[in-house]
């Protein structure tokens, strides 16, 4: 019944009145509305992206299989399906800045990087550029006679 009538409490007494069905009326068919959610919301934002646009999967492990490959998170499963961008772009940028860079500026750098990008692997990424962005820690315990990798 709610497909067709709504409750319409702003007359009195509330009754039941027909829907006004505006555009395409196969686009309208569901009810309800969608969370917002962002990239920082993790598992739940990939898998929602691959609920959207995968058709037939029968389980969890099926949405999360690309060309007979299971993966491990829905966040990969996107990747390979090029439903969002894998961190090429963010990886040459650390590299294009860590010849030109302080270590502090690429510290920076990584968290708008995180902050307002939204990497697809920020652990690697991190990983990737870990020396380069805490060259000037090492430097400065190596000076006061700490170990350098602490």
């Amino acid at each position: 019944m709610p497909i067709h009538y709504r409750y319409n409490t702003e007359v009195k007494p509330p009754i039941w009145t027909k829907r006004i069905v505006r555009g395409d009326p196969d686009v309208l068919r569901g009810i309800g509305r969608m969370p917002l959610l962002t990239p920082n919301n993790g598992d739940v934002y990939f898998a929602r992206c691959l609920l959207k646009h995968r058709r037939g999967a029968s389980s969890f492990q099926a949405l999360r299989t690309v060309d007979g490959i299971l993966h491990p998170t829905y966040q990969s499963a996107c990747v390979a399906l090029h439903y969002i961008e894998d961190d090429f772009l963010w990886i040459e940028t650390m590299r294009e800045a860590c010849k030109i860079k302080m270590p502090r500026a690429l510290r920076d750098l990584f968290g708008s990087i995180i902050f307002h990008c939204h990497p697809s692997d920020k652990l690697n990424l991190f990983q990737l550029f870990e020396d380069n962005m805490l060259d000037d820690f090492r430097h400065t315990h190596t000076k006061q006679g700490l170990p350098a990798n602490t």
